[in-house]
C-alpha cells in the first residue's frame, strides 16, 4: 500500500515542479536583470561623467549609452574596459551608464581636458591605449 501512495506523491511533486519551472525561469531572469541593474543607470551619462572628472582630474570617466540591440551586459562592458585601462596604467576610472534608444551602444572617454568619442563598443577598446597615453601626458605636463 505504501508504494502506490509514494508513487502518487512523487507524481504530484513532479507535476508541481513542471508547473513551476516557467516561474522559476522567470525569477532567474529577474535575478539576472537585477544583477545588471546593479550598474547605476543615470539619465545623462555624459553630464555625470563630466562632473566626476572635474572633481577627479587625475582619473578618466567613461560614459556608456546602452543601445537596445547590444547583447553585451553593462557589467561586462565595465569590467572589460576597466581591465583595458589597467593594462595601460590607469586605475582611477569611473563608469556612468544611460539607456539609449534602438541601435548599438556607444562609449565616450572623459579626461579633465577632453572628451573622446563616442565610439562603438569594439572601437572603444581600440581607443583605450591612446586615451590612457594622452591622459598620462597631460598629467605629467600639468596641462
Amino acid at each position: 500500500m505504501a508504494a502506490p501512495k509514494l508513487k502518487t506523491a512523487l507524481s504530484a511533486v513532479a507535476g508541481a515542479t513542471l508547473a513551476l519551472t516557467p516561474l522559476m525561469a522567470a525569477n532567474s531572469e529577474q535575478a539576472e536583470f537585477q544583477e545588471v541593474a546593479a550598474v547605476q543607470i543615470t539619465s545623462d551619462a555624459d553630464r555625470a561623467a563630466g562632473a566626476w572628472v572635474r572633481e577627479n582630474p587625475s582619473g578618466i570617466s567613461v560614459s556608456v549609452r546602452l543601445g537596445a540591440e547590444t547583447p553585451v551586459q553593462p557589467n561586462v562592458i565595465e569590467a572589460t574596459l576597466r581591465n583595458d585601462f589597467e593594462k595601460n596604467g590607469i586605475s582611477n576610472v569611473k563608469f556612468f551608464f544611460e539607456r539609449g534608444g534602438n541601435g548599438t551602444s556607444s562609449v565616450a572617454y572623459h579626461t579633465h581636458n577632453f572628451v573622446y568619442g563616442p565610439y562603438g563598443l569594439a572601437v572603444s577598446r581600440q581607443e583605450v591605449a591612446k586615451v590612457a597615453q594622452q591622459n598620462r601626458f597631460e598629467l605629467a605636463s600639468n596641462l
